[in-house]
C-alpha cells in the first residue's frame, strides 16, 4: 500500500512540473486605467514601455523592485 502512494506522489509531481502557466498579458494603457494599479499610475507611467505588453507578475515585480530601490 505504501508503493502504491509513492508511485502515485511521483506521478502528480511529473504532471505538476510538465504544466505550463500562461499569464495574459496588457498593454501600458490597461494597466495605467486599471483599478488595481491606481495608486500605482504615475509610477506605471514612468518605468512601462509605450508599446510592450506585460503580464500582471511582470508589472508587480517591477513595482516590488522600483519600490524596494535605493534612495540618491
Amino acid at each position: 500500500m505504501a508503493r502504491k502512494k509513492e508511485i502515485e506522489t511521483a506521478e502528480n509531481t511529473v504532471e505538476e512540473k510538465t504544466i505550463q502557466r500562461y499569464e495574459l498579458s496588457f498593454s501600458k494603457q490597461a494597466f495605467i486605467s486599471s483599478k488595481t494599479y491606481k495608486s500605482y499610475r504615475d509610477l506605471l507611467e514612468t518605468i512601462l514601455e509605450n508599446g510592450k505588453s506585460y503580464t500582471k507578475s511582470e508589472v508587480n515585480e517591477l513595482i516590488d523592485n522600483y519600490l524596494k530601490g535605493k534612495v540618491r
